[in-house]
């Protein structure tokens, strides 16, 4: 009814200390990312970017646990958000490595 306490229920979850680290945790293995992936061989492109797929994959209900009242053990989307993050960042590395070497 009241439309204050509605925009608290919303917002509140959002702006929650477990929300934001888990924010950072995906930011920060952003930025690393194109770190790890640097287009020179497609194995180690691969294997960089699978390993980081499991660490991020691991990391996210490590910030999870213990920070909100309804913590779950695998948040959903987790595996399938980093694999399909790595296989881009490989694609779009490959992309653009054999772009370099065109005429």
């Amino acid at each position: 009814d009241d439309p204050g306490r509605a925009l608290t229920v919303v917002l509140d979850p959002l702006l929650s200390v477990g929300t934001l680290e888990g924010a950072a945790l995906w930011a920060l293995a952003a930025g690393a990312l194109p770190l790890l992936v640097r287009g020179r061989s497609a194995a180690a492109d691969i294997v960089a970017a699978t390993v980081w797929a499991a660490g991020l994959a691991s990391a996210s209900p490590l910030v999870d646990s213990g920070l909100s009242a309804v913590s779950h053990p695998t948040p959903r989307g987790v595996v399938l958000g980093t694999v399909l993050a790595g296989a881009i960042a490989v694609c779009a590395r490959a992309v653009r490595a054999s772009a370099a070497r065109a005429p």
